[in-house]
């Protein structure tokens, strides 16, 4: 692009509007054209952030993970706030079409900028309003997210006619059983909706410890409430339970969560029908639950990013189960998650809590 197209089209950007005519000839005459094709990466998720783009024509997607959060397309800039500090990337830019965008390092935007403190001012104002869009936007999501929870609540009354199932047969004991486990599952969607609305309307409320008996909560996890699973129902586990256990204070669903996901990960990470060892030991302050697979093991390259949200080496998975765990273990029960990997061998995850909340 010649030089009077470039100052014409960076002129008409709002972020650059503040500037004055000779600043914008400066900056058309030292900004770098970049070309990227379709599918190219223009920047990766927590990359460090030295350069904004503004888009010439072409379009580019931003992903937070595997998610799209936004499409931009000819006079949007992306990547703005690394003009002013050199963070990491919060999200990654591809290339959707084939795509021509201006890269305007964060060395040339300080030389133009130098002591120009109006233009500075103007360009923090744009940015600030850029900012509160997007915060507008994420409680549009967010109210919009917690609607549906509530809805999905009021929805799980239909597992209430298990209880009329278990009248119809009282004296069926396979029938009773598995009625109760419906309305366990019920009790635990329902509660952990609740807590999910709970934490919209009151992000600082307290975290309920409203379990002791950790290795209850795990037979009824392993042997009843995931029995059933795809992946868990092919392989066999064994729960070796240490006797004379203390009690954990603990969650119930979210270390039933924890429970469920490990297992379920150890299954998906084995052939079928292999032996996924689950242990529960206590000793000294903590308590100490351990699942053991024997997959192929976790490489190095993934050791680095498994518990990073969103991140994920299975082709149908989410990248959120174990950053979940790792969340629930260390942030609200003051634990530990940690795990040991042999290519080969398989891998042992092991959460260790504390026996005093």
């Amino acid at each position: 692009m010649d030089f009077n197209r470039r100052k014409s089209f960076l002129s008409t950007i709002s972020l650059f509007q503040a500037l004055s005519d000779k600043d914008v000839d400066y900056l058309a005459q030292n900004v770098e054209e970049k070309f990227f094709s379709q599918g190219r990466i223009v920047f990766e998720e927590d990359e460090e952030a030295d350069a904004m783009y503004v888009i010439g024509y072409g379009e580019i997607g931003i992903y937070k993970g595997k998610r799209e959060v936004a499409r931009l397309t000819s006079g949007d800039y992306i990547g703005e706030m690394a003009i002013l500090d050199s963070g990491r990337r919060c999200a990654l830019a591809k290339a959707m079409t084939n795509s021509f965008l201006f890269r305007i390092p964060q060395s040339l935007f300080h030389q133009i900028i130098g002591t120009k403190s109006e233009s500075l001012f103007s360009i923090l104002q744009t940015l600030n309003n850029r900012l509160r869009e997007t915060g507008r936007k994420l409680e549009e999501d967010h109210l919009h997210l917690s609607t549906l929870i509530h809805d999905m609540k009021n929805a799980l009354a239909i597992f209430s006619y298990a209880y009329l199932i278990k009248q119809q047969a009282p004296e069926n004991p396979s029938i009773n059983e598995f009625s109760d486990h419906i309305l366990t599952a019920q009790q635990n969607l329902s509660s952990m909706m609740q807590n999910a609305l709970n934490s919209y309307r009151n992000p600082s409320s307290s975290y309920a410890y409203d379990g002791r008996h950790l290795g209850d909560l795990v037979r009824s996890i392993v042997f009843s409430q995931i029995a059933l699973h795809p992946d868990v129902q092919r392989h066999n586990i064994v729960f070796d339970c240490a006797e004379n256990l203390q009690e954990c204070p603990h969650n119930t669903n979210d270390m039933g969560r924890v429970i469920a996901n490990l297992v379920i990960n150890a299954c998906q990470a084995c052939a079928e029908k292999s032996e996924i060892k689950v242990r529960l030991s206590s000793k000294e302050d903590k308590m100490h639950l351990e699942v053991i697979d024997q997959g192929d093991g976790i490489s190095d390259e993934v050791k680095e990013m498994i518990f990073i949200p969103r991140f994920t080496s299975k082709e149908t998975g989410n990248g959120l189960g174990l950053s979940s765990v790792k969340s629930i273990v260390e942030k609200f029960h003051k634990g530990e998650l940690s795990f040991e990997s042999e290519i080969g061998k398989g891998t042992t995850f092991r959460v260790s809590l504390p026996l005093v909340q």
